[in-house]
């Protein structure tokens, strides 16, 4: 049987092609995929996987009481990261943006080789998790690159000199301003209140952790909050609290928008890793840890590392 034997009117063969031609252009990004997905499962098969401590915390500016410059806090943070120190990470990940680097990176060096704590401009970092954790420890480490930012900050409403690369941007900036404005406006007319009620209970549970306080060492902060259940509900109340809201029925909507930034997150971590890097360390705020360390646990490049492994 040849093709010479079957002949088509030319309105059979126009829908042919209409059916052929897609199928083939998918076919052809299939293929495509399927040999991505194959040089990258030989790479899988001949390095072991990078180690990820995904460490939650809260952020260190969060005081009632008590501030982790103070006598027994430092003795407390010393003791925390001599530990964070024998996980031996290559790199050191944490919530700011890339962009922000060069800022931050002449901390890390007056730190590292003159012993200079961050003044004037920069002294809010003292009460900081990106100087307390990451330029400290990234100096015990004596590692090259420092501390890196891989943050991404959702659209600011109130930022009016925002300036776009794409269009796109711009068309995901207004989305974010006109349902934030449109939940604002109706936001306790429409609220959940059986969704109140589950973060009032969660609230009350964890905020005795979320903050630096002189009645919870940071031991035992760090190993509540990192409990796998805890992460579960800082995520469900912190990233997922506009859902259970509902406010003005665009709960979704709203978290969405947190959800993106935390894709955004773990794509700009995935950007940062070095080739040489066997173990990374993300010190991230409490309410993304869940769900960086179930991306993290999705790729097979990655194992995950428990932090109650680390911090005893």
């Amino acid at each position: 049987m040849t093709l010479a034997k079957y002949t088509t009117t030319e309105s059979q063969s126009f829908q042919l092609h209409q059916i052929i031609l897609p199928n083939i252009l998918i076919m052809k990004q299939l293929a495509t995929i399927f040999l991505i997905l194959f040089a990258t499962s030989n790479l899988f098969a001949q390095n072991k996987k990078i180690k990820v401590l995904v460490l939650g915390t809260i952020h260190f500016f969060a005081m009632n009481g008590d501030s982790v410059t103070s006598p027994k806090k430092s003795k407390e943070l010393n003791e925390i990261l001599l530990e964070l120190k024998k996980f031996n990470p290559d790199q050191i990940l944490m919530e700011f943006t890339p962009e922000n680097d060069r800022y931050l990176d002449p901390i890390y060096k007056d730190y590292h080789e003159f012993n200079k704590q961050p003044t004037g401009d920069y002294a809010w970092l003292l009460n900081n998790e990106y100087y307390q954790i990451g330029v400290r420890l990234s100096s015990m480490l004596n590692l090259p690159n420092a501390v890196k930012g891989i943050d991404w900050n959702d659209p600011d409403i109130r930022d009016s000199l925002r300036t776009f690369n794409h269009q796109y941007e711009k068309s995901y900036f207004d989305f974010v301003k006109e349902i934030r404005k449109y939940a604002m406006s109706k936001k306790f007319v429409d609220a959940d209140s059986a969704g109140t009620k589950i973060l009032t209970t969660i609230q009350k549970e964890l905020s005795p952790y979320w903050q630096i306080s002189p009645n919870v060492s940071l031991r035992q902060m760090y190993k509540v909050l990192n409990k796998p259940e805890n992460l579960k509900k800082g995520y469900y109340t912190n990233r997922l609290g506009n859902l259970l809201l509902n406010a003005a029925e665009v709960g979704a909507e709203l978290s969405s928008v947190e959800s993106f930034r935390d894709l955004k997150i773990f794509r700009n971590a995935l950007n940062r890793i070095d080739q040489n890097t066997k173990r990374i360390l993300i010190a991230y705020g409490v309410s993304h840890a869940h769900i960086l360390r179930e991306y993290f646990n999705l790729d097979p490049r990655f194992e995950v590392v428990n932090v109650d492994t680390v911090i005893k």
